[in-house]
């Protein structure tokens, strides 16, 4: 099994999509302990991995930003030096940002609806499982499957900051 330093999720979707990616922090903290892990979302969706104390850093980049911010996210991910990329979205701008990060390894999905083949050059390994036959954490798990490393079955897992009870504790009792 390789050994990897840095490691970057991506999911550029939606707050659900990342919540069922959270499984794939607990594995690869639990597969790689000494790893630093960093996650790239959608603007609005950072909250939801911000308080896992085994991710690092959180970046969260909007769509439709010029050129410059562009490259400069570019040159933050390649800083980073990331050795091991798990993107998720299956989409072209994450699987870009995957290559973009110059990690060794790249994985990813196919998704049957692409005919292009240009994902193989993006990414190192190339997940063709359907989303559609199997539960979509275990379909995010076949990431790492696909470098020969069994996760086993993981939960979801949601962390917050240690204020939080004392706020929602607040809000119910100002709301009656």
């Amino acid at each position: 099994m390789d050994s990897f330093q840095n490691i970057l999720i991506i999911k550029l979707k939606h707050l659900g999509d990342v919540l069922t990616t959270t499984p794939l922090i607990e594995a690869a903290a639990d597969l790689w302990p000494q790893a630093r892990i960093g996650y790239l979302v959608n603007p609005g969706a950072e909250p939801l991995v911000r308080y896992d104390p085994r991710v690092a850093e959180v970046l969260a980049f909007p769509r439709g930003q010029g050129l410059w911010a562009q490259v400069k996210l570019i040159r933050h991910l390649r800083r980073s030096r990331y050795d091991l990329v798990l993107e998720t979205s299956g989409g072209d701008r994450g699987a870009f940002y995957a290559f973009a990060t110059g990690a060794r390894v790249r994985v990813g999905y196919q998704p049957k609806s692409f005919k292009h083949q240009y994902r193989k050059i993006e990414l190192t390994h190339v997940v063709t499982t359907d989303p559609a036959t199997r539960h979509t954490i275990t379909w995010h798990l076949d990431l790492i499957r696909a470098l020969g490393v069994d996760p086993g079955d993981r939960p979801m897992r949601l962390f917050w900051p240690d204020d939080a009870p004392a706020k929602v504790k607040e809000h119910l009792a100002r709301g009656g």
